[in-house]
This record gives C-alpha cells, sequence and structure tokens, in this order.
C-alpha cells in the first residue's frame, strides 16, 4: 500500500485554513441576501392615527403610500427602489412617503380598495 505522508504543524494549518474562509464567505452571503433594505425617508406607519396625522398635516404636499405586507416577495424587491426614489432631492419638499403593513390594518385596506400588494396610491389634499 502507499505510505501516507506525515503532516506537520504548518500544513495541518493549512489543511483547516479554508473552514474559516467558508465559513465567512457563507455569512457574508447570507447578511447581502437579508440585510434590511435602505428605506430612506420612507416612514413606517404603525398607527391609524399616524396616518390620520400625516395625510392632514401634508401641508400641500403629495402623500405617498406604499401599502405593502411582510410575506409577500415583491415588496421585498421593491422596497429599496420605493426608499430610493423617497431620498431624491426634488421630492425632498414635494411629497411625504409611507408605509402601510395591511397585515396591521385590514379595515384601511378595505378603504383605500386595495386587492393585492405592492399597491402605491398617491394622495394629494386627503385625495386620491
Amino acid at each position: 500500500p502507499p505510505e501516507i505522508p506525515q503532516l506537520t504543524l504548518g500544513q495541518k494549518a493549512v489543511q483547516y485554513l479554508w473552514v474559516p474562509a467558508l465559513v465567512g464567505t457563507f455569512l457574508g452571503c447570507l447578511y447581502l441576501r437579508f440585510r434590511p433594505a435602505d428605506m430612506g425617508n420612507v416612514i413606517d406607519v404603525k398607527t391609524e392615527q399616524e396616518l390620520v396625522e400625516y395625510m392632514t398635516n401634508s401641508e400641500g404636499k403629495v402623500v405617498v403610500v406604499d401599502f405593502t405586507s411582510s410575506n409577500c416577495p415583491y415588496c421585498d424587491m421593491i422596497a429599496p427602489h420605493y426608499g430610493r426614489v423617497s431620498k431624491l432631492k426634488k421630492y425632498k419638499d414635494k411629497a411625504i412617503f409611507l408605509s402601510v403593513n395591511v397585515e396591521n390594518f385590514q379595515t384601511l385596506m378595505m378603504e383605500a380598495g386595495v386587492q393585492a400588494t405592492p399597491t402605491f396610491v398617491a394622495y394629494s389634499n386627503m385625495k386620491v
């Protein structure tokens, strides 16, 4: 039978060097895949009262509402783009960008006529 070479301490270190590199690469890929999207100037609405305040105090601005869902893959894909649009300088003084989770606001979803997510509705002076 062929003779098995003996490993020295330096060779063992090289042999096991790929394990941390592989784990680090795997964790890095997970971070890039599941990191939270940069939502820019998008305001995540938590209560109906908060939504009413933004709508009534918009002072002539357009209020863009993103009706989203936490288990909607299309909502996750479009969220970074919506965040980027909200950061554009040309909309800084002209629009307010809101995000509403329809799972928490079923009645609001029905009143707005939302049938699927994501749905974007723009309001100007409380009118669609």
